[in-house]
């Protein structure tokens, strides 16, 4: 376990709404289909679902996953998470005479290719947010996170697809209480970066 606070409880929830809501804002081109808009309440069109972690809930996650002796980081960053976002996105069904492929985990149209691209903008506007607040953070693909039975556990409808698992961090973050030192890694692809001319083509002929 951590020796450490989660982010202030004075800002907590206020943060949590900031970043929820600059998610809000990003661009999404075709509703989620209706057995997505069904599951909830308020018939939401987004294409995309936020499920929120507190402390606590990120413990206790992380409790069942060694429990089930996973050997991911995921255990280690749900200990010294304030806050989890767990980001799913919602896969419209194939449409009539197809099907998915079988090596696919959803079927390769056009419209999820859109939701996809949706749910990364709004994974981006929650991260830009964060950054401004000088809240350190980590965009993981999932892991073990994506595994049915952690979805059953959390309540996740088992027809999302989860695109990240975004983790928010104490400012401060102390040392485990055995002693040992917490060391922050950045994303392994963060020094890989090219010059921007590498990837930026101008058009200079039509």
């Amino acid at each position: 376990m951590l020796s450490t606070q989660p982010l202030e409880s004075a800002f907590s929830t206020q943060i949590r709404n900031d970043l929820i809501n600059a998610a809000a804002y990003a661009p999404f081109h075709y509703p989620a289909s209706p057995e997505h808009r069904r599951q909830l309440a308020d018939n939401a069109p987004e294409p995309w679902r936020i499920y929120s972690l507190d402390h606590n809930r990120c413990v206790d996650l992380r409790q069942y996953l060694i429990a089930r002796e996973d050997m991911s980081k995921v255990p280690d960053m749900l200990a010294a998470a304030s806050l989890t976002l767990m980001v799913t996105w919602c896969p419209n069904p194939p449409t009539r005479g197809h099907q998915i492929p079988p090596d696919c985990a959803y079927y390769p149209s056009p419209t999820n290719m859109e939701h996809i691209a949706a749910t990364a903008a709004a994974i981006q506007n929650l991260l830009l947010c964060a950054t401004e607040k000088a809240i350190p953070t980590y965009w993981s693909s999932g892991g073990p996170l994506r595994a049915p039975a952690v979805f059953q556990l959390l309540g996740i409808p088992c027809n999302q697809i989860l695109l990240g698992a975004v983790f928010l961090f104490p400012h401060n973050i102390q040392a485990l209480e055995n002693g040992e030192s917490i060391k922050i890694v950045a994303g392994k692809m963060r020094d890989k970066r090219s010059a921007r001319q590498s990837w930026c083509i101008d058009i200079k002929k039509m």
